[in-house]
Protein backbone atom coordinates (compact mmCIF):
# COMPACT_ATOMS: atom_id res chain seq x y z
CA UNK A 1 0.00 0.00 0.00
CA UNK A 2 3.00 2.55 0.67
CA UNK A 3 4.03 2.13 -2.96
CA UNK A 4 0.83 2.77 -4.15
CA UNK A 5 0.66 5.58 -1.59
CA UNK A 6 3.78 6.38 -3.58
CA UNK A 7 2.94 6.37 -6.59
CA UNK A 8 -0.33 8.29 -6.00
CA UNK A 9 1.85 11.00 -4.87
CA UNK A 10 4.07 11.09 -7.62
CA UNK A 11 1.48 11.50 -9.68
CA UNK A 12 -0.15 14.32 -8.51
CA UNK A 13 3.02 15.84 -8.24
CA UNK A 14 3.61 15.23 -12.51
CA UNK A 15 -0.57 16.81 -12.55
CA UNK A 16 0.32 19.75 -10.57
CA UNK A 17 3.54 20.49 -12.29
CA UNK A 18 1.70 20.13 -15.61
CA UNK A 19 -0.94 22.02 -14.36
CA UNK A 20 1.68 25.22 -13.35
CA UNK A 21 3.26 24.74 -17.24
CA UNK A 22 0.22 25.32 -18.48
CA UNK A 23 -0.50 28.27 -16.68
CA UNK A 24 3.00 29.51 -17.45
CA UNK A 25 2.37 29.50 -20.81
CA UNK A 26 -0.52 31.80 -21.79
CA UNK A 27 1.12 33.96 -19.13
CA UNK A 28 4.19 33.96 -21.11
CA UNK A 29 2.23 34.81 -24.26
CA UNK A 30 0.66 37.34 -23.03
CA UNK A 31 4.16 39.00 -21.95
CA UNK A 32 5.32 38.72 -25.33
CA UNK A 33 2.40 40.19 -26.52
CA UNK A 34 2.30 43.16 -24.37
CA UNK A 35 5.61 43.97 -25.26
CA UNK A 36 5.14 43.53 -28.87
CA UNK A 37 2.45 45.89 -28.90
CA UNK A 38 4.82 48.30 -26.48
CA UNK A 39 7.48 47.89 -28.95
CA UNK A 40 5.30 48.85 -31.65
CA UNK A 41 3.65 51.95 -29.78
CA UNK A 42 7.36 52.90 -29.59
CA UNK A 43 8.36 52.66 -33.20
CA UNK A 44 5.37 54.42 -34.31
CA UNK A 45 5.51 57.11 -32.36
CA UNK A 46 9.03 57.96 -33.24
CA UNK A 47 8.36 57.64 -36.62
CA UNK A 48 5.26 60.02 -35.85
CA UNK A 49 7.64 62.63 -34.39
CA UNK A 50 9.66 62.21 -37.19
CA UNK A 51 7.92 62.87 -40.04
CA UNK A 52 6.09 66.04 -38.22
CA UNK A 53 9.22 67.25 -37.42
CA UNK A 54 10.39 67.09 -40.77
CA UNK A 55 7.51 68.38 -42.08
CA UNK A 56 7.55 71.64 -39.70
CA UNK A 57 11.84 72.38 -40.89
CA UNK A 58 10.47 72.40 -44.57
CA UNK A 59 7.37 74.43 -43.68
CA UNK A 60 9.78 77.04 -41.91
CA UNK A 61 12.55 76.55 -44.57
CA UNK A 62 9.81 77.69 -47.13
CA UNK A 63 8.94 81.07 -45.21
CA UNK A 64 12.39 81.65 -44.65
CA UNK A 65 13.13 81.11 -48.87
CA UNK A 66 9.95 83.80 -49.42
CA UNK A 67 11.59 86.05 -47.01
CA UNK A 68 14.70 85.80 -48.55
CA UNK A 69 13.71 86.40 -51.82
CA UNK A 70 11.14 89.04 -50.70
CA UNK A 71 14.50 91.73 -49.66
CA UNK A 72 16.40 90.16 -52.59
CA UNK A 73 13.66 91.86 -54.77
CA UNK A 74 15.43 95.49 -52.82
CA UNK A 75 18.63 94.72 -54.77
CA UNK A 76 16.97 94.36 -58.17
CA UNK A 77 15.46 97.98 -58.00
CA UNK A 78 12.19 97.31 -56.23
CA UNK A 79 11.62 98.04 -52.72
CA UNK A 80 9.87 96.12 -49.94
CA UNK A 81 6.92 97.76 -47.99
CA UNK A 82 5.25 95.30 -45.10
CA UNK A 83 2.40 95.36 -43.89
CA UNK A 84 1.35 93.68 -40.32
CA UNK A 85 0.18 90.18 -39.13
CA UNK A 86 -3.22 89.67 -39.81
CA UNK A 87 -5.74 86.64 -38.14
CA UNK A 88 -8.93 86.67 -40.28
CA UNK A 89 -11.76 83.58 -40.04
CA UNK A 90 -11.92 81.82 -43.62
CA UNK A 91 -15.12 80.84 -45.65
CA UNK A 92 -16.66 77.63 -45.26
CA UNK A 93 -16.87 77.55 -41.30
CA UNK A 94 -15.91 79.10 -37.97
CA UNK A 95 -13.39 76.74 -37.08
CA UNK A 96 -10.26 77.87 -39.48
CA UNK A 97 -8.45 80.97 -39.79
CA UNK A 98 -5.36 82.33 -41.29
CA UNK A 99 -2.57 84.48 -39.78
CA UNK A 100 -0.65 85.95 -42.22
CA UNK A 101 2.45 88.58 -42.81
CA UNK A 102 2.65 89.84 -46.11
CA UNK A 103 5.43 91.76 -48.16
CA UNK A 104 4.50 94.01 -51.58
CA UNK A 105 7.53 94.87 -53.66
CA UNK A 106 7.35 97.46 -56.04
CA UNK A 107 9.81 100.07 -58.69
CA UNK A 108 12.22 101.68 -56.32
CA UNK A 109 11.76 104.78 -58.55
CA UNK A 110 7.84 105.37 -57.68
CA UNK A 111 8.33 107.28 -54.62
CA UNK A 112 4.69 108.32 -54.87
CA UNK A 113 4.21 105.00 -54.63
CA UNK A 114 6.10 104.59 -51.69
CA UNK A 115 3.63 107.45 -49.96
CA UNK A 116 0.77 106.13 -50.99
CA UNK A 117 1.24 102.51 -49.26
CA UNK A 118 1.84 104.71 -45.96
CA UNK A 119 -0.57 106.36 -46.30
CA UNK A 120 -3.10 103.71 -47.65
CA UNK A 121 -2.09 101.18 -44.84
CA UNK A 122 -5.32 100.27 -43.10
CA UNK A 123 -7.03 100.11 -46.78
CA UNK A 124 -4.81 97.65 -48.05
CA UNK A 125 -5.00 95.68 -44.78
CA UNK A 126 -8.55 95.92 -45.34
CA UNK A 127 -8.28 94.30 -48.46
CA UNK A 128 -6.19 91.87 -47.28
CA UNK A 129 -8.76 90.89 -45.10
CA UNK A 130 -12.01 90.95 -47.64
CA UNK A 131 -9.74 88.48 -49.90
CA UNK A 132 -8.75 86.18 -46.83
CA UNK A 133 -12.08 86.24 -45.93
CA UNK A 134 -13.56 84.58 -49.27
CA UNK A 135 -11.01 81.79 -49.20
CA UNK A 136 -11.18 78.20 -47.16
CA UNK A 137 -8.65 76.69 -45.72
CA UNK A 138 -7.95 74.08 -49.14
CA UNK A 139 -7.63 76.51 -51.22
CA UNK A 140 -4.89 78.38 -49.28
CA UNK A 141 -3.15 75.11 -48.54
CA UNK A 142 -2.17 73.96 -51.27
CA UNK A 143 0.72 74.96 -53.14
CA UNK A 144 -0.49 76.26 -56.45
CA UNK A 145 -3.60 78.09 -54.45
CA UNK A 146 -0.79 79.95 -52.79
CA UNK A 147 0.11 81.55 -56.54
CA UNK A 148 -3.17 81.96 -57.06
CA UNK A 149 -4.06 84.17 -53.25
CA UNK A 150 -0.89 86.21 -54.53
CA UNK A 151 -2.27 87.14 -57.68
CA UNK A 152 -5.70 87.62 -55.87
CA UNK A 153 -4.46 90.18 -53.10
CA UNK A 154 -1.77 91.71 -55.80
CA UNK A 155 -4.65 92.47 -58.48
CA UNK A 156 -7.43 93.52 -55.29
CA UNK A 157 -4.48 95.98 -53.69
CA UNK A 158 -3.63 97.52 -56.80
CA UNK A 159 -7.28 98.57 -57.27
CA UNK A 160 -6.95 100.43 -54.64
CA UNK A 161 -3.81 102.52 -55.12
CA UNK A 162 -3.53 105.14 -57.91
CA UNK A 163 0.25 106.40 -58.01
CA UNK A 164 1.27 102.92 -59.46
CA UNK A 165 1.05 98.98 -58.81
CA UNK A 166 2.34 96.40 -57.10
CA UNK A 167 4.38 93.98 -58.26
CA UNK A 168 4.43 91.05 -56.18
CA UNK A 169 3.24 89.79 -53.02
CA UNK A 170 5.28 88.04 -50.97
CA UNK A 171 4.22 85.87 -47.45
CA UNK A 172 6.77 86.40 -44.82
CA UNK A 173 3.76 84.31 -42.03
CA UNK A 174 0.88 82.09 -43.23
CA UNK A 175 -0.43 80.02 -41.21
CA UNK A 176 -3.53 78.13 -41.69
CA UNK A 177 -5.47 76.85 -38.33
Amino acid sequence: MARYQQKEQIERQNITENITKEKQKPVRSKLFLVAGLILLLFVSGIAGFLYFDHNEKDKITEVKKEKESAFAGEKKGEEAFGLPSIVVNLAGSNEHYVRVTCVLVFSKSNKKLAQELEEKNYVLCDTLIKTLRGKKAEEIQKDPAAKKLKDDLRQAMNNQLNSGKVNGIYFTELLVQ
